[in-house]
């Protein structure tokens, strides 16, 4: 025979998340800045900012997320241009960012399908409305 307390049940999620998901519609973002000019840009590094200033989730982005943005747009052209030591900290940027579906997983943000703006229902006589309740 076992001497001691008996085991506590275990409660798992009793405690509710004080986060809840951010569910964006999934239409990609317009309205991002540019890069910078004055500065030569790689094809590669172009090619980054577009599909990180289009991501949907950036409509809630702030002028602070913004500039978070284009200086890590200078660390991937660093590392773009062969800078691997920048590698490490591209990698935290873009986790922060929300740039892979893993890192919207971590940040609670839901891609969810848009939804469809209603056709604007045009005004009937109230004789015709009579009839078809009459129908």
């Amino acid at each position: 025979m076992v001497s001691g307390r008996k085991p506590k049940p275990v409660h798992r999620h009793s405690v509710k998340s004080g986060f809840d998901w951010v569910e964006v519609p999934d239409i990609p973002f317009a309205g991002g800045p540019e890069l910078p000019s004055g500065r030569k840009w790689s094809e590669t590094t172009l090619a980054w900012w577009a599909d990180v200033s289009t991501m949907p989730h950036c409509i809630l982005w702030k002028r602070s997320d913004w500039r978070f943005a284009l200086d890590t747009a200078i660390l991937a052209a660093a590392f773009h241009a062969g800078d691997l030591k920048q590698a490490v900290e591209l990698r935290r940027r873009e986790a922060v960012m929300g740039t892979t579906p893993g890192a919207r997983l971590g940040l609670r943000i839901k891609y969810v399908a848009p939804v469809a703006e209603e056709e604007p229902r045009s005004v009937t006589a109230i004789a015709d409305y009579k009839k078809r309740l009459r129908r």
